[in-house]
C-alpha cells in the first residue's frame, strides 16, 4: 500500500503539461472528418500520458462491464472484440503521433509560423538565430536570471 502511494505521490508531482483531466469515450466526439474533446472543466497539469492512460483505462473497464450485460442471444463478444480493437488502434495512433511530434520539436524540425511567414529567406535567417541566440543565452544562464523582467 505505501509502494502505492508513493508512487501516486511522485506520478502528481510530475506536472508536465496541461492535460485534460477527465479524458473518456464520453468526453470524445468523433465523426468520419474530425475528433473533438469536449468537458475541459477538470484541466490541470500533470504527465503527459495521463490522459491517454484515463481513455484506454475507461476502455479496459468498458470491456469488463461487458460481461454484467450480456443475456440470452447478446454475450457481448463482438462489442468485447471492437473494445480492444479500438485500445490498440487508439495506442497505437497516439504512439505514432506523439513519437514524431516529440522529434521533431527535439530535432528542431517542428515549424514556426512567425519564421515560416517571412519570404526572405535572409531575414527570416536573421531572425531564426537571434531567437536561437537567445535560447542559448537562457539554457547556460539561466540560474542567473531571478525574475522575467530580467529576460525581457
Amino acid at each position: 500500500m505505501w509502494s502505492y502511494a508513493g508512487s501516486l505521490s511522485r506520478f502528481c508531482e510530475r506536472a508536465q503539461a496541461l492535460i485534460h483531466g477527465d479524458l473518456h469515450t464520453g468526453s470524445v466526439m468523433d465523426t468520419p472528418n474530425s475528433t473533438q474533446v469536449i468537458d475541459p472543466e477538470f484541466a490541470f497539469y500533470r504527465p503527459m500520458g495521463f490522459d491517454i492512460g484515463a481513455f484506454v483505462g475507461n476502455l479496459i473497464l468498458a470491456f469488463f462491464a461487458q460481461d454484467g450485460h450480456a443475456h440470452e442471444g447478446n454475450d457481448r463478444k463482438e462489442y468485447k472484440e471492437w473494445i480492444w480493437r479500438t485500445i490498440e488502434e487508439t495506442w497505437t495512433l497516439f504512439h505514432k503521433k506523439f513519437t514524431a511530434l516529440w522529434h521533431q520539436h527535439r530535432d528542431g524540425s517542428a515549424h514556426v509560423e512567425d519564421f515560416e511567414s517571412i519570404k526572405d529567406d535572409s531575414k527570416r535567417a536573421a531572425c531564426e538565430r537571434q531567437a536561437l541566440e537567445l535560447a542559448k543565452l537562457l539554457l547556460e544562464e539561466r540560474r542567473n536570471f531571478q525574475a522575467i523582467t530580467e529576460v525581457v
